[in-house]
């Protein structure tokens, strides 16, 4: 989906699924629950 979808709508996306099913109990193992972190994200959190 990251060729049709720009890196915002992308994250987006996964806050809104993740705001919306935290457990993620619909569609399992996609959305936010899976989505790679971006490197520079990751350095900032460390």
């Amino acid at each position: 989906m990251s060729r049709q979808k720009s890196a915002v709508e992308l994250d987006l996306m996964w806050r809104v699924k993740a705001a919306l099913d935290p457990d993620d109990l619909f569609n399992p193992g996609r959305g936010s629950h899976c989505a790679t972190v971006p490197e520079a994200e990751a350095e900032e959190t460390l």
